[in-house]
C-alpha cells in the first residue's frame, strides 16, 4: 500500500495579504489583493511555513501564480522557491482555461 500524502491548499491565503481579516462575500477583493501583492520574498515566506509545518507536496491557489503567466521570471523564481523549500505542486486550484493551463505545463 502507498503512503498516504496531504498537500497543503493555499486557497484560504487568499487572505493573507489583508492579514486575515476578510469576509467571505469579499473573495474576488481579496483574490485581487492576493494576486497583486504576491512576490518572491511572500511566497517564499509562504512556503518556508507551509514546509516547516510539515507539508511536502502543495495545491496553489491560482491567484498566487496567475501573473506567471506573462511573468516567465515570475514563474521560474516561484518554481525554484518551492524546489528550494522542497514543496512539490500537485495541484492548480482554478477554473480550466487557457491562462490555467499553460501554468500547469
Amino acid at each position: 500500500m502507498q503512503p498516504v500524502t496531504i498537500a497543503f491548499n493555499t486557497a484560504n491565503l487568499v487572505a493573507h495579504f489583508s492579514n486575515y481579516k476578510f469576509e467571505l462575500k469579499n473573495w474576488g477583493q481579496q483574490h485581487k489583493l492576493t494576486s497583486d501583492s504576491i512576490d518572491g520574498p511572500s511566497f517564499s515566506e509562504i512556503c518556508r511555513k507551509i514546509r516547516a509545518a510539515g507539508y511536502d507536496q502543495i495545491e496553489l491557489w491560482v491567484a498566487l501564480v496567475e501573473k506567471c503567466d506573462a511573468e516567465p521570471a515570475r514563474a521560474a523564481e516561484f518554481s525554484r522557491i518551492m524546489f528550494e523549500h522542497r514543496l512539490t505542486p500537485v495541484m492548480l486550484g482554478a477554473t480550466l482555461n487557457d491562462m490555467t493551463a499553460r501554468l500547469c505545463k
